[in-house]
């Protein structure tokens, strides 16, 4: 059990918290822009709205403009490695957390350009063998062919660890570390009412090997590259309603021919599906839709799987100061546990943000998922419970609490863990 104290550990978070502070002045967010693959399905809430009496101004640079950022943060976690309190007793921890990044944006009448680099540090109270150095860079770009036509470059490096609640968790001395690399091309283009997506997407995986109670740990036999290729019609029925269509296949190629337990991973496999989207009086958007999904693998150990997919999501804002946004799914995901390769995850949830003034927001969200793995006889039900308040002080400081409770109930048996976690950031500004 963590002591929640000692010396040593005070003065470093004594010394770090004072650092954050100091490095606040020179260091800045930038809510609501974060970089990533993929965008909003539908509207924006209360929480992703631009403020621009809080957000930052950047730093002019050239034609662009750089956001640089600092947060620093303390979590107390009440099972860091998400253990079956009926088998093993719970562990307990202090976790203090760093987050230096930036993001740098063009300003550009024509094209986009953004180039970002991000790095979390955890370093545990007790525990130092769960400590972790997580990196995250690269960019994502849009050229402007003419005005309804367009290119989109995305490349982005990873290097992660895997949380130890995650079912493929090898359970080493260590968490399991591994690089990902994503490349990523996509055409678009608008004629009249009718518009085009051809998207090419690459994920390399590389895991490192670590140690275990049995000795050295093989990860080699996870390491793989999955390709998918996508393409979406959609017509604009009148304004604010758009179908669509889209189709994909994808190839999953392992770098081994067969893993640690003699199966071929490698599998390929294609998917469709038609739906919706809809936005009335700029109070409800919603998309939606459903479709088929099939996957062949080429181990005839391995079950092939197909079935339906489907997801809906629907942001509603009854008012100025709050939003409310429903989602439910039903994708198909990848695992390597032993006799499986895939598992069916549906899941439900919602998220309230709620802005008590302009600078006072508060979030809350619910997630049930339930996970139904092919080959085998195991079923996961998860629940995901968070509660958030940000305050933003200024456009020089933010602070945030949150606290966060997980649960799996497994069919496996000794699977099953709950985890509360409580978390303190404070976000520096320039």
């Amino acid at each position: 059990m963590s002591k929640y104290s000692g010396e040593n550990f005070s003065q470093v978070v004594k010394t770090m918290a004072a650092a954050a502070v100091l490095f606040s002045w020179s260091f800045y967010p930038v809510p609501g822009q974060a970089v990533e693959f993929g965008e909003s399905v539908a509207g924006k809430t209360v929480k992703d709205r631009e403020r621009p009496e809080t957000d930052p101004d950047g730093v002019p640079f050239g034609g662009m403009t750089l956001y640089p950022s600092l947060v620093a943060g303390l979590e107390i976690n009440s099972n860091i490695f998400a253990l079956d309190d009926s088998v093993t007793p719970e562990i307990s921890d202090i976790l203090f957390i760093i987050k230096p990044g930036f993001v740098l944006r063009s300003n550009w009448s024509n094209h986009q350009l953004a180039i970002w680099g991000r790095v979390a540090i955890g370093r545990y109270d007790d525990i130092t063998s769960e400590d972790y150095e997580d990196y995250d860079a690269g960019f994502t770009s849009r050229w402007d062919i003419k005005r309804w036509t367009n290119i989109k470059i995305n490349t982005r490096f990873q290097r992660l660890h895997e949380d130890r609640g995650s079912p493929d968790d090898v359970r080493g001395f260590t968490p399991t570390e591994y690089n990902l690399f994503t490349p990523e091309i996509e055409f678009n283009h608008t004629e009249n009412r009718v518009s085009i997506r051809l998207n090419s997407r690459w994920s390399d995986y590389n895991f490192d090997d670590n140690l275990g109670s049995l000795g050295i740990l093989n990860n080699d036999d996870r390491d793989r590259t999955l390709w998918a290729g996508t393409g979406e019609i959609a017509y604009e029925i009148s304004s604010g309603v758009r179908a669509f269509v889209e189709g994909l296949i994808d190839n999953r190629d392992y770098d081994l021919a067969l893993d640690d337990n003699g199966f071929n991973r490698d599998s390929s496999g294609y998917g469709f599906v038609a739906g919706l989207y809809v936005e009335l009086t700029g109070k409800l958007s919603a998309r939606g839709s459903i479709g088929y999904r099939s996957q062949n693998f080429d181990d005839p150990a391995l079950i092939d799987f197909n079935g339906v997919v489907w997801s809906l999501e629907a942001i509603w804002q009854p008012s100025e100061m709050t939003t409310i946004t429903l989602y439910a799914s039903r994708i198909i995901e990848e695992t390597t546990l032993i006799g499986s390769s895939a598992f069916f995850a549906a899941s439900g949830g919602i998220v309230i943000d709620h802005e008590f003034r302009r600078n006072l927001i508060g979030p809350a969200s619910f997630e049930y998922q339930k996970w139904d793995y092919q080959g085998i006889t195991r079923q996961d039900e998860i629940i995901r419970a968070a509660v958030e308040l940000i305050y933003m002080m200024n456009r020089h400081l933010w602070v945030s609490a949150s606290f966060t409770h997980v649960s799996r109930d497994s069919s496996q048996p000794q699977q099953d863990y709950k985890r509360n976690m409580f978390l303190i950031s404070l976000t520096g500004a320039f």
